[in-house]
């Protein structure tokens, strides 16, 4: 489409990348109009191309669209079938024309971090495309697709998934070399049904390897190992088991917070690595990391000094000097398996009385009142001193507290945010660690911005 038009990707041509919201358009992009539920891109073309918009996409349906009438008087526009799949198109040309090496990272849980931890080892040693933030589905992969430039020699994808053959469909666009598997866990549980539905669609990711592909696969995760044995690719093991080709050792929690490791690869050469995160998960999230860069012969100390650079990820697990207390902000996103591992991952920072302020973790279907009271009870069994609920499920966090034996005038349900606000005010001590956790939709940091 935009090869035939005579456009260029590269930074010397008209086109330098695509966007599909009219206030980010910079300039040179194309702007690619989507239809949602309440609104239509094509209103907004005027405005792409104020912004300096290379040109525009439009479907034929939309050639009576008043703006779009007028922006075709203003600037270059390209007709197609369909938006959407017109996006999908230019990425997946974009990466054909490069030659570039991809991995591709997915997970129930930590591959936003795990992403972002390979991604620091690799632009150390070569130049790197890192995908932003968790842009990760059929409409924010393709954009990542786009922006991936000529002296790019690796770039680093995540992978997102909600229903079976969404990752078979994104492994389609951006043809892997190498694809991470971090672990399985009840996600999405509202539209895959079950563990083992979820555990296949992840495995969709190792079909859509290229034939000379490595899986990358975690083997402490039951389901990961269930589906790794049967790849007949070649696979690389990580994990703290002995049975893993990467793995750690010694693992202890810092002073600092973080946690001191040994890198043990094939090679036999131990390397300690002095990582500034907590957490056994962390820990798992850097072996993955670790396999991928041992692949592409990174030399296990290069490694190790991208890893005690690494700063983290905004809302995972990141550490917030409240007034007079810690608060830990892992409002990233939620699941029964990554709350629990926040939970185990905040008692290595020291000894705090903990606080955790909840709410609802989306798309558990059916289930969903059931995990969150299990994710209540097993709060309360950690340790909890305080706990706080707000959202459609806080009654069901709240009966598990209790169940799990915290006292009912330590478990708090709030009817919303700013009466959650005022009583952690009102009930978090100097000294206390509070922990922040639910799904990005719930932005449930808003609580702990204003607790400020």
């Amino acid at each position: 489409m935009c090869g035939k038009r005579g456009l260029s990707l590269s930074s010397d041509g008209l086109c330098t990348g695509a966007s599909i919201d009219s206030r980010m358009v910079t300039k040179g992009d194309i702007f690619v109009p989507l239809r949602g539920l309440h609104t239509d891109g094509h209103q907004h073309v005027i405005e792409a191309l104020k912004r300096a918009a290379s040109c525009f996409f439009f479907e034929r349906r939309a050639r009576s669209i008043p703006e779009v009438i007028k922006a075709l008087t203003l600037g270059t526009g390209i007709e197609v079938e369909n938006c959407a799949e017109a996006l999908k198109n230019l990425g997946a040309w974009n990466l054909r024309r490069l030659t570039i090496w991809v991995a591709a990272v997915t997970g129930s849980n930590g591959k936003t971090t795990t992403k972002e931890m390979i991604g620091t080892i690799f632009a150390g040693n070569c130049p790197t495309f890192v995908s932003p933030g968790n842009l990760n589905n059929d409409i924010g992969l393709p954009l990542n697709l786009v922006s991936i430039e000529p002296k790019h020699q690796i770039a680093v994808l995540e992978m997102g998934m909600n229903h079976a053959g969404e990752i078979a469909e994104l492994c389609r666009l951006a043809r892997p070399d190498a694809g991470v598997i971090t672990n399985v866990g009840p996600a999405h549980l509202e539209y895959l049904g079950s563990i083992e539905n979820i555990a296949m669609a992840k495995a969709e990711l190792l079909d859509g390897l290229k034939s000379s592909g490595v899986a990358v696969l975690n083997c402490d995760d039951p389901w990961v190992k269930k589906i790794g044995k049967q790849f007949a690719g070649k696979k690389i093991w990580y994990g703290l088991s002995s049975q893993a080709d990467i793995r750690a050792v010694e693992v202890e929690t810092t002073v600092s917070g973080g946690t001191r490791f040994t890198l043990i690869t094939p090679d036999g050469v131990p390397c300690p690595v002095k990582l500034p995160l907590a957490g056994e998960h962390n820990v798992l999230n850097a072996l993955a990391g670790a396999a991928l860069a041992w692949h592409r012969n990174i030399p296990g100390k290069w490694i190790a000094e991208a890893l005690a650079s690494f700063s983290g990820v905004e809302g995972r697990m990141e550490i917030i000097e409240g007034p007079g207390y810690l608060l830990v902000n892992d409002c990233y996103n939620a699941n029964p398996a990554s709350l629990a591992a926040a939970l185990e991952g905040v008692k290595v920072l020291g000894d705090h009385r903990l606080v955790v302020v909840l709410s609802d973790m989306l798309e558990l279907g059916e289930t969903a009142g059931e995990l969150h009271r299990a994710a209540g009870r097993n709060a309360a069994r950690s340790g909890v001193a305080l706990l706080f609920a707000w959202g459609e499920y806080a009654s069901c966090y709240a009966q598990g507290a209790r169940e799990g034996g915290l006292e009912d005038t330590n478990v708090v349900v709030c009817e919303s945010k700013e009466q959650m606000t005022e009583a952690l005010r009102l009930r978090v001590k100097k000294g206390d660690m509070v922990l922040f956790k639910a799904s990005r939709a719930q932005a449930l940091e808003t609580v702990l911005e204003r607790l400020f």
